[in-house]
C-alpha cells in the first residue's frame, strides 16, 4: 500500500503552472533548451496528490501541461490539435499507470516505474507511428547535437531517459520533502555530466532521422545502432508490463 506524502503536497494548479511555462519556455528556446531538465518534475509532484482511493486525482492537469506544451512544440499548428491530444493522453496514462501501481506495490520503488512507463510509451510510438509526425523528449535537445555524442550507445531515446533522471533528481531536490541541497548538487551533475563526457568523445551522435528510418525498416549504416536499435526504451517497455501485470495480480489479490 502507498503512504501518502503529507506535508509537503504543493497546490497542484501551481504546479501545472509551473510545468507549462517551463515546458513551453524549453520548447521555444530551441537553441539552449536548458529548461526541458526542470519542467516535468512538477508533474511528477502532482502524482503526489493520488491515492489510494482515486489513483487518477489531479492527473488531468498534466494531460492539460501536455497538451498546451506540445502545441507550443509545433508551433501553435492547430492542424496538430488531433495528434498532439493523442499523444497527450498516452503519455498521461504513463502517469497513471505509475499511481496505480504504486497504490498495488507500494511506493518503495518511487518514481522510477513512472520513468519506465514514460519511455516505454515512447517506444510504443516509435514502433507503431515511426512514419508519423510524432514528439519524443528527446527531440527537445535535438538541435544540441555536441550534447549527444554518447547516444551512438545508448540510442536516440537515451536523451529521454536523460531528461527524465534529470527530473527525477530534481523533484527529489525541492518537491518531495522540500528543499534538498545535495539532490540538487546531483541534479547539476546529471545534468552536465553528460554533456561533458560528450566533449570527450570523437563518435558521432544518433540522429532522429536514423532512428525513424531503423523502425521504418529502411536502417542506417551505423551498424551498431542497427544492432541494438532503441535497447532503452524497449528494456524499459519490457519492465513496465512486468510491473503492471503484478500490480493488477496485486489489486484483484486484495479486493478479494
Amino acid at each position: 500500500m502507498a503512504k501518502e506524502n503529507k506535508g509537503h503536497k504543493i497546490n497542484p494548479y501551481l504546479l501545472l503552472a509551473i510545468a507549462t511555462v517551463l515546458l513551453s519556455a524549453a520548447a521555444l528556446m530551441r537553441s539552449f533548451p536548458v529548461l526541458v531538465f526542470a519542467g516535468i518534475a512538477p508533474l511528477f509532484a502532482i502524482t503526489d496528490h493520488a491515492n489510494e482511493n482515486n489513483f487518477w486525482n489531479k492527473l488531468e492537469l498534466i494531460g492539460v501541461s501536455l497538451m498546451i506544451t506540445l502545441l507550443v512544440w509545433y508551433e501553435l499548428d492547430f492542424g496538430m490539435t488531433v495528434p498532439v491530444l493523442l499523444e497527450a493522453i498516452l503519455i498521461t496514462f504513463a502517469f497513471g499507470a505509475y499511481t496505480f501501481s504504486r497504490r498495488s506495490l507500494g511506493a518503495r520503488l518511487g518514481k522510477l516505474p513512472l520513468i519506465l512507463f514514460w519511455l516505454a510509451i515512447e517506444y510504443v510510438m516509435l514502433k507503431f507511428f515511426a512514419d508519423k509526425r510524432v514528439f519524443f523528449l528527446a527531440d527537445v535537445v535535438y538541435g544540441k547535437t555536441d550534447w549527444l555524442r554518447w547516444t551512438n550507445s545508448t540510442g536516440y531515446l537515451g536523451a529521454s531517459l536523460w531528461i527524465l533522471l534529470a527530473n527525477f533528481v530534481l523533484y527529489l531536490g525541492l518537491f518531495q520533502k522540500g528543499l534538498r541541497i545535495g539532490f540538487l548538487v546531483i541534479f547539476l551533475i546529471v545534468i552536465l555530466g553528460p554533456i561533458l563526457y560528450s566533449y570527450t568523445l570523437q563518435s558521432d551522435y544518433v540522429a532522429r532521422l536514423n532512428m525513424l528510418l531503423l523502425y521504418m525498416n529502411d536502417p542506417t549504416t551505423a551498424e551498431g545502432y542497427n544492432a541494438r536499435g532503441e535497447w532503452i526504451p524497449r528494456t524499459a517497455a519490457w519492465i513496465s508490463v512486468l510491473i503492471l501485470l503484478s500490480a493488477f495480480v496485486k489489486d484483484n489479490i486484495r479486493k478479494k
